[in-house]
């Protein structure tokens, strides 16, 4: 509920962090830090909430690791059914060549 007793529309989960200290250095006054996150997930647990928000570099990675693994710098349409049979295509063996077909006929720069 919200402060004036309205329904949110999202769940907030607050992550509070207290650090008494820093470096081997004692704080005398702790340190402390407040995450929210808002999600629209209704059957998610908070602490499930926090642990997705943690591990998104996770799913970050997937990009450069696309354009390294599969050879391919840039997709080669601006049509998200075109891109997804390349990306579908380009992990089966015996694609090599059809992945270059593709990077000869994707302009660059473009």
């Amino acid at each position: 509920m919200g402060i004036d007793g309205r329904k949110l529309p999202h769940e907030i989960v607050f992550e509070v962090t207290e650090r008494t200290m820093v470096k081997g250095q004692l704080l005398a006054i702790p340190e402390i830090e407040v995450d929210t996150y808002w999600v629209s997930l209704k059957d998610l647990e908070a602490q499930e909430v926090i642990d997705l928000y943690h591990d998104h570099g996770t799913s970050e990675q997937l990009h450069p690791e696309i354009k390294t693994d599969l050879d391919l710098e840039r997709l080669a349409s601006g049509k998200f059914a075109a891109n997804e049979l390349i990306l579908h295509r380009s992990g089966e063996p015996g694609c090599e060549r059809w992945r270059r077909r593709i990077a000869v006929a994707t302009p660059k720069g473009g």
